[in-house]
């Protein structure tokens, strides 16, 4: 008789299902929904990789799997691990205030978890500072908590006592990150997570899109028939919250 697949089986992939992901992209990509990448893998094998449409639209340089993009808030996920990597070691503790580690640090109640949980009292997103930041002028997190300690004396609310979404943050994390491991956050990201998991086109942004590796991927949004630019500062060094890229393989 037939024998029954093992319940613990991993089910097959075959020709049927990567035709069916085709459809799923085409769909998108026919109602001006995406360009990117899309990449299946299980138990570290790779089933399905395609890319769609253009990381540059002017030089119509095609997107691909390996295509490096903004990552956008998956850095605050790289960040969160650092720190949590250093707490293991007990070179952190999550319970310390953060001026420990940080004295230029602007409220003396925040503690190093308060800054991964979203619950520091820190102004949400970098909007705010526009004022008080110079036309070019190259964004470094050390600026931001400066402008907040001169112009924003008092937190939002007592660090801990609520939920707000928190950018800078998770850049002050990193700030701990490099003063504790005595590298630059890319190293550490490096040498903790791109070279161990092999995410190979994975790099920290430098400040200026003048010095980005190679081809840059751009920000787009389709608007008005066509896609329309849809970007990211320029001038920004501030690590931690984002400011990673990654491809689809990564």
């Amino acid at each position: 008789g037939a024998c029954a697949p093992r319940e613990d089986a991993p089910p097959t992939w075959g020709l049927a299902d990567s035709l069916r992901v085709d459809s799923l992209i085409d769909q998108r990509v026919a109602r001006n929904e995406l360009m990117g990448a899309v990449v299946l893998m299980r138990d570290g094998k790779l089933l399905y990789a395609r890319g769609t449409g253009f990381v540059d639209v002017a030089r119509a340089a095609p997107f691909a799997p390996f295509s490096a993009s903004d990552g956008g808030s998956l850095a605050k996920t790289l960040t969160a691990a650092a720190v949590w990597r250093l707490a293991h070691e007990g070179r952190l503790r999550l319970d310390t205030a953060v001026t420990a580690y940080l004295p230029e640090y602007p409220y003396a109640g925040t503690l190093v978890r308060h800054l991964i949980e979203h619950s520091n009292g820190l102004l949400p997103y970098y909007e705010a500072f526009d004022p008080y930041v110079r036309p070019g002028q190259v964004r470094q997190t050390q600026d931001l908590l400066a402008i907040v300690r001169r112009e924003f004396p008092q937190p939002r609310f007592a660090p801990g006592t609520r939920f707000e979404y928190s950018n800078l943050g998770f850049d002050a994390a990193v700030l701990i990150v490099e003063r504790i491991t005595g590298k630059p956050i890319a190293d550490v990201f490096d040498e903790w997570f791109f070279t161990p998991l092999q995410m190979d086109s994975a790099f920290v942004r430098p400040g200026r899109f003048a010095d980005f590796p190679g081809l840059r991927a751009l920000g787009y949004r389709w608007a008005d028939s066509t896609w329309q630019r849809w970007e990211i500062y320029d001038n920004d060094a501030v690590i931690g919250g984002s400011g990673v890229y990654f491809s689809a393989m990564d």
